[in-house]
C-alpha cells in the first residue's frame, strides 16, 4: 500500500476563473494523474493559498487515501460516465412518436419553462450532490449553461419537445453542439408531468438527426452513474460507456 509523503514540493493547482467568479469564493483544480504524494501536496498548497473549494478526477478505480479526505474534508460527489455510439450517414432513421413535436428553440432569451428544464437536468450533478455547495449556487450554475447554450456560446443549438396538445409548454429539453465531427449532447431534461411517454427517446432521435445533418460520425454524451434514467435512455439508444470517472470536492 503506497504511503504519503510529507508535502515538500507542491503540486501546481489550475486557478478556474469561471468557478471562482460564480461561487464567490476561490476554486481551482488538481491535474488527474497526480499520485498520492502529489495529492496530498496540492492539497496542503490550496490550503496555505486559502482555496475554499477543490475539484479531482480521476479513473473510477482509484481513490484517495481516506487521510486526506478526512484532512482536507474531501467526498466522492460524482460517478461521472461518458457515452458514446456511432452514427449512420444519410437518412438516419425516423424519430419515435410520442405526444410532442421537436424542433429548435428559437427565441434569444430563456424562459422560465427552459431554465426549469435545465436546473431539473442538473439534479444527479455534483453541484447537487455535494451540500457543501448552497442550493442557489447550483441552480444559478445550470441557469447559466442554458443561457449560454441559448446564445451559442457553448452549444450550437437547444432542441426542445412541445407538447402536441398545449404547445406553449415544453415538454423537455435538450443541447447539443458538434466539434472536429463529434457530436456532443450537454443537457437533457424531460418535464416530470411528460415523462414515461417516450419524449426523452424522441429527443436524442432529433438530436443524431441534427448532428448528422452536420457530418458528424460520433456521438457522445457525459452523465452520472446515479442517474439511472438517464443511464437507461442512453443504453437503449445504443450507446456504450466509453470511461468512467470518479470527482472528488475538497474543500481544504
Amino acid at each position: 500500500m503506497p504511503t504519503l509523503a510529507s508535502p515538500a514540493a507542491a503540486t501546481s493547482i489550475a486557478h478556474l476563473d469561471w468557478d471562482t467568479s460564480h461561487f464567490g469564493f476561490s476554486v481551482g483544480r488538481i491535474a488527474p494523474e497526480a499520485t498520492d504524494a502529489e495529492l496530498h501536496a496540492a492539497l496542503n498548497e490550496a490550503r496555505s493559498r486559502r482555496y475554499r473549494l477543490v475539484y479531482w478526477a480521476t479513473t473510477s478505480d482509484r481513490a484517495p487515501p481516506s487521510r486526506l479526505l478526512t484532512e482536507y474534508d474531501g467526498r466522492l460527489v460524482d460517478r461521472k460516465v461518458t457515452y458514446s455510439r456511432t452514427l449512420p450517414g444519410a437518412n438516419p432513421p425516423q424519430a419515435r412518436s410520442s405526444d410532442a413535436t421537436v424542433a429548435p428553440f428559437e427565441e434569444s432569451e430563456c424562459s422560465a419553462e427552459l431554465t426549469a428544464l435545465a436546473i431539473a437536468a442538473g439534479a444527479y450533478s455534483r453541484f447537487a450532490a455535494d451540500p457543501a455547495i448552497p442550493r442557489d449556487k447550483f441552480e444559478r450554475l445550470y441557469q447559466a449553461w442554458i443561457e449560454r447554450s441559448v446564445s451559442g456560446a457553448i452549444a450550437d443549438a437547444v432542441l426542445v419537445a412541445r407538447d402536441s396538445a398545449a404547445a406553449t409548454h415544453l415538454a423537455g429539453m435538450i443541447t447539443v453542439k458538434v466539434t472536429q465531427g463529434i457530436g456532443n449532447i450537454g443537457l437533457v431534461a424531460v418535464a416530470e408531468s411528460h415523462r414515461g411517454r417516450g419524449i426523452g427517446s424522441q429527443l436524442i432521435d432529433a438530436t443524431h438527426r441534427w448532428m448528422i445533418a452536420r457530418t458528424a460520425a460520433k456521438a457522445t454524451v457525459v452523465t452520472q452513474v446515479a442517474n439511472a434514467p438517464a443511464c437507461r435512455l442512453y443504453e437503449r439508444a445504443d450507446y456504450t460507456i466509453e470511461q468512467a470517472e470518479n470527482y472528488y470536492h475538497f474543500w481544504p
